[in-house]
């Protein structure tokens, strides 16, 4: 099965030229082989009425995409993508399937998404009987940015006895992860591609300015994930691409699609995933995101060394930031000129 996958978009009146430029690529990307195409959440920066440009700019693409391929909409964080905002989007068209509730779904080789009778999970007999009757193509299991009780509650916990305990929460998240094993086993049996969608952070990722996330108060750890069962688990939230992989299994966060912060890490890409039963792999293909520069220099000592440093940087075609921190008795011997010529 072959998927292209995205995410943190990030749709607002202010990255709206960005955003779209990057998503030209993706909709450009979608083929004929291409089985399915998941946007793993954020696909807002913040609320957004539906009568702005950028919410119509994001409803025009989605429209374009479900043309092309079906598509996995995946609710993301709420403060960038409220509650209920992507089910107007799944609206477009019989071919979008939105992910606002944990569990799963399979997608038919006719392009149709199919849920089981039990939303969390489908049951062996159902499964193989569904496959006998309309071949499948691959088997989704979706883990959403939900309410917390929500997690809970599939596992059979008390949100009132665990609303203060992150280890609750944290073995909630696991049991539900190693929930979906034995049916994905099933599904591997009967060659159907097996997918995991989530968006959230796991222990081991890093920021898109490199810093590695510390503590155990995080979603999952890549293991959590890996007791899926999956051949590929899709992850956004992070903005920086990265991944792991097990025994050709593989864990991988697309990144934020666009480039939009200064001091952002790596090339900014969308996936392009080849799934099978029980392995997986990816080609990430670079979106055409702008990119930036940033500079930090402390006091005006060494200027002609600054100044060489950055007549000689690879600024081209970038967003330049230079940041000078100098005290206030300098301010006066310091004119921003100097900066502007050495970068012209």
């Amino acid at each position: 099965m072959e998927v292209i996958h995205t995410g943190d978009l990030h749709y607002a009146a202010e990255t709206l030229a960005e955003v779209e430029h990057c998503m030209e690529a993706v909709v450009n990307a979608i083929s004929p082989t291409t089985d399915a195409v998941v946007i793993g959440g954020d696909t807002t920066d913040h609320r957004l009425d539906a009568h702005t440009p950028a919410f119509l700019a994001l409803a025009r693409r989605v429209a374009d995409i479900a043309r092309k391929a079906p598509l996995l909409l995946l609710q993301g964080t709420f403060s960038h993508e409220p509650p209920g905002m992507i089910r107007l989007l799944g609206l477009l068209g019989e071919r979008i399937y939105v992910a606002d509730g944990i569990g799963q779904v399979a997608l038919t080789h006719t392009g149709r998404w199919v849920r089981p009778s039990n939303p969390f999970a489908f049951e062996e007999g159902e499964l193989r009987s569904l496959h006998s009757e309309t071949p499948l193509k691959g088997l989704f299991s979706c883990l959403p940015v939900v309410n917390a009780a929500a997690v809970l509650a599939k596992r059979g916990a008390s949100a009132t006895a665990a609303s203060s305990n992150a280890q609750a929460m944290g073995d909630a998240t696991a049991a539900v992860l190693a929930g979906w094993a034995p049916i994905n086993a099933v599904a591997a049996e009967l060659d159907i591609a097996t997918v995991g969608v989530s968006h959230g952070t796991a222990r081991e990722s890093r920021t898109e300015h490199g810093v590695p996330m510390m503590g155990m108060d995080h979603e999952y750890t890549t293991g959590m994930l890996f007791s899926a069962g999956c051949s590929a688990f899709m992850l956004n939230h992070i903005h920086l691409h990265q991944w792991w992989e097990v025994n050709g299994r593989k864990i991988a966060y697309s990144g934020s699609l666009p480039c939009l912060h200064y001091g952002e890490e790596g090339e900014k890409v969308f996936l392009r995933w080849d799934i099978g039963a029980r392995t997986a792999s990816f080609v990430a293909t670079p979106s055409g995101a702008q990119r930036f520069a940033h500079f930090a220099f402390h006091g005006i000592d060494n200027i002609d060394a600054v100044v060489t440093e950055l007549r000689h940087a690879d600024v081209a075609g970038k967003k330049v930031r230079v940041r000078v921190t100098l005290p206030v008795t300098d301010r006066d011997n310091f004119s921003a000129d100097v900066i502007r010529a050495a970068l012209a």
